[in-house]
């Protein structure tokens, strides 16, 4: 299998940085690509688990730059390069499911602490507003109790002075 575009006229010595590239996006320096740069160790083990097969069934025999060129150049292709994404991907999900796991509990207890603290803020809220009404009602008892003692003094008054009050 040959890789195709700029990968096609690639020494050995070169494709180390090559499988890099062709497995790695990266266009945003700012940006990791992680499923990259895992599909590309992936591919590293990968190669390297073909190269201990190929010595076990040589009897210890090392490669020659053909073979190593050739198993590199199968994790060239368009397909192996979806594949490995691909099976990065699913290890990343996985330890991401696994982290939220073993995470759960500490979120649980993060989210009911925060749930306490608005509750709690709540209901202070409505004492202090309670408070208030409390206050409000005061003034108004008070100013209740102030005119009516005025209306009862001038009801007094004008009937000691002999005002005629209506019945």
């Amino acid at each position: 299998m040959n890789p195709t575009g700029p990968l096609a006229d690639s020494t050995d010595a070169e494709l180390y940085n090559r499988v890099l590239e062709f497995l790695v996006d990266a266009d945003d320096p700012e940006k990791m690509d992680v499923v990259g740069v895992l599909a590309c160790g992936l591919a590293k083990l990968r190669k390297r688990n073909r190269m201990v097969r190929f010595r076990q069934a040589n009897g210890g025999l090392r490669p020659n730059d053909a073979e190593t060129a050739a198993v590199t150049h199968n994790d060239l292709t368009a397909s192996m390069r979806h594949t490995l994404r691909v099976q990065a991907s699913d290890i990343l999900t996985a330890y991401a499911d696994t982290y939220l796991q073993a995470s759960s509990p500490q979120i649980r207890e993060a989210a009911i602490a925060g749930e306490a603290l608005r509750q709690a803020r709540a209901i202070e809220g409505s004492i202090q507003q309670h408070d208030r009404c409390w206050h409000q009602v005061t003034v108004a008892l008070v100013a209740t109790g102030i005119w009516t003692f005025l209306l009862v003094g001038s009801f007094l008054t004008l009937r000691y002075v002999g005002v005629p009050l209506p019945s």
